[in-house]
């Protein structure tokens, strides 16, 4: 977006900045969305907030049902089946994250394949047009 400013900014100033950087900026741009492409950056950042966010939640709602399962104690002391209660809220909170890992780990296995699947594709589709004859291998 500046690279596209740049030339405004030397029509209204032309001693202020050449035209020419406007080219630089719209390349490192380009660079930089290349660089987001190619390593994932952008997808890892919000798959990891939404995996924080989701865990965070599975956090709070175990919190919430100790809290609840606590003030159901009729004394100090809990007895057998107050202590079942609480242990099944912590079997809760380890199934959700869990699961919440299991999802994770299953959709960045899929994107890692997806991106050696498209890395191959994409070798394989270079290899075969460098095998093509033409003038320069000599073959008519």
């Amino acid at each position: 977006m500046v690279g596209g400013i740049i030339p405004l900014v030397h029509g209204a100033s032309p001693d202020l900045i050449t035209p020419d950087w406007g080219f630089v900026l719209l390349a490192i741009g380009a660079g930089c969305v290349l660089f987001d492409r190619v390593f994932g950056h952008s997808t890892s950042w919000s798959r990891f907030t939404r995996t924080g966010i989701a865990l965070q939640h599975a956090l709070a709602r175990a919190q919430s049902e100790w809290v609840s399962a606590l003030l159901t104690l009729d004394t100090t002391q809990p007895g057998k089946e107050e202590l079942r209660e609480l242990l099944a809220v912590v079997e809760r909170l380890y199934s959700k994250v869990h699961e919440i890992m299991q999802e994770e780990t299953s959709g960045w296995i899929g994107y890692l394949a997806e991106g050696l699947e498209e890395l191959n594709s994409t070798t394989v589709t270079r290899g075969s047009r460098s095998a093509v004859p033409g003038p320069m291998t000599g073959t008519p």
